[in-house]
């Protein structure tokens, strides 16, 4: 699961995620501004940490590895969360919230990072954040398919329900 900090020093958010034999850290923005107060930005960065979260959670928890996936089940649940990865990136960048509450908790993180960037209304830190979400998306996607390389390294630290070959080896 990534990390997200902020850097005060260069005015910086900086993603963070472990490879199992140490983190590496990247820079998302080193162009945070300096009139939005601390507290914004590091609800900021929380929210992105929380969408990380519950996205690698589709991972390490996959609806093939329910034992149920009728209707109302746990297999079915989960699927939902992972079909959800499709509304992130729209849901960030809406103007105003869709009609009615979020029905998976996917939602309610992409939803609440953007809540989080309409309080710091800066339309340029909108961009990057964007770019560093798909990139997330990008190596949970590829941990599913079994590719535990660059981003998606981070995989190795995480338990899954459903332990992969590759993973094991």
């Amino acid at each position: 699961m990534t990390r997200y900090a902020i850097d005060r020093a260069r005015d910086a958010l900086v993603a963070v995620w472990s490879t199992g034999i140490g983190d590496i850290a990247i820079v998302v923005t080193d162009d945070l501004p300096r009139d939005v107060a601390d507290n914004d930005l590091l609800r900021l960065a929380a929210r992105l940490t929380d969408l990380s979260q519950v996205c690698w959670r589709c991972y390490t928890h996959p609806a093939d590895a329910a034992d149920d996936h009728g209707p109302g089940s746990v297999g079915a649940q989960r699927q939902q969360e992972r079909d959800a990865f499709a509304m992130i990136l729209p849901t960030i960048t809406a103007a105003r919230p869709a009609d009615g509450p979020p029905s998976t908790t996917v939602e309610h993180a992409a939803h609440a990072v953007r809540r989080a960037l309409q309080v710091i209304d800066e339309p340029a830190l909108a961009m990057p954040i964007l770019a560093d979400v798909d990139a997330e998306l990008a190596a949970v996607e590829q941990a599913e398919r079994g590719d535990l390389t660059e981003r998606a390294q981070q995989a190795v630290t995480l338990s899954r329900e459903d332990a992969s070959p590759l993973q094991v080896s």
